[in-house]
């Protein structure tokens, strides 16, 4: 993991073109949090990550659970995590330029939600060993692409918001990545200890519908970008 690090770190020096700081002011932090779809839109991150990660921080166990595997069998369960985020962040692209975007996050968390409840008949015994693999498989390459799909949709918001806070905000939003990560860890944990390993998924789809919920009655606060004759009669 260093090695591949530092590969990764002498990559970005040679590659990325350096980008100068904005010349503008960069404005307080807290009018900045206080702008209309800024909180929201972290509570999103929050959530989803959370959602997710009170199954996916354990996928060695479920995987064995589930289908009986263990060692490298697990490695191909866990690339499909890998692919399902590019193919989220493919999906996201689209939903953060579309016209429906507060929708779409929504549709996203429902199916996050679906997703995350179907590991409960999984890890329950419900599928034979080889079903078990296929449906794991699924479940696990289309929860990753609902969950990366939202990340693009939820940085345009944050850059409509504040452009020029824009920096400060993706980092912010970085921040509840991790946290999110954190969290549903633990609740996962705490899940497992209550009421069994399987239940694991039925806590993360709660927390899904959660999230979906916010998506619906505070999207409406995020603000969409003018159109572009909007643009040339305002200035």
């Amino acid at each position: 993991a260093a090695v591949l690090a530092l590969l990764a770190a002498g990559v970005v020096r040679a590659v990325l073109p350096r980008v100068p700081a904005p010349a503008a002011a960069r404005p307080a932090l807290g009018p900045v949090l206080r702008a209309p779809g800024v909180r929201s839109s972290f509570a999103l991150t929050f959530l989803g990550f959370a959602a997710t990660f009170a199954v996916v921080a354990f996928l060695g166990p479920v995987v064995n659970v589930a289908t009986g595997l263990s060692g490298g069998a697990v490695g191909p369960f866990q690339a499909l995590v890998g692919l399902g985020s590019l193919a989220g962040v493919a999906l996201g692209g689209w939903v953060a330029d579309g016209p429906r975007e507060r929708g779409a996050v929504a549709a996203l968390f429902g199916a996050m939600a679906l997703t995350l409840a179907l590991y409960t008949p999984l890890l329950a015994g419900a599928f034979a060993p080889a079903a078990a693999g296929v449906a794991l498989g699924a479940v696990i390459l289309v929860g990753a692409a609902a969950l990366f799909a939202l990340t693009p949709a939820i940085q345009a918001r944050l850059a409509r918001a504040a452009p020029a806070a824009g920096p400060v905000l993706f980092g912010l939003n970085g921040a509840m990545v991790f946290a999110g990560q954190g969290a549903g860890a633990v609740l996962g944990g705490l899940v497992t200890e209550a009421a069994g390993f399987a239940a694991v998924g039925l806590a993360g789809a709660v927390v899904a519908l959660l999230a979906m919920a916010v998506a619906l009655t505070a999207g409406a606060a995020a603000p969409r970008p003018l159109p572009v004759a909007a643009k040339e009669t305002a200035t």
